[in-house]
């Protein structure tokens, strides 16, 4: 998962300019509702997975860490790793 973290990382540097640790709330770094969309979407593609809509809570997006316990439990669950 380590892996998934540090990709998310970079994808909100690159698409943000917006350093982050995995624990700190995206909303705390400036990134809202509709640039959480957008990362949800880059990181769709990026990863080649859809979001389930029960994911799309402000519980399960709400920093770097819950986003890639997402990522892993939809992999997982198709059976990639």
């Amino acid at each position: 998962m380590d892996t998934i973290i540090e990709k998310i990382k970079a994808i909100i540097k690159e698409n943000y300019n917006i350093e982050i640790e995995e624990d700190e709330e995206l909303r705390e770094k400036g990134i809202d509702s509709l640039r959480t969309v957008k990362l949800i979407v880059i990181i769709e593609q990026q990863f080649n997975i859809s979001f389930p809509v029960e994911s799309m809570n402000g519980t399960d997006l709400k920093n770097v860490r819950t986003i890639s316990k997402c990522i892993y439990d939809i992999i997982k669950k198709e059976e990639r790793i």
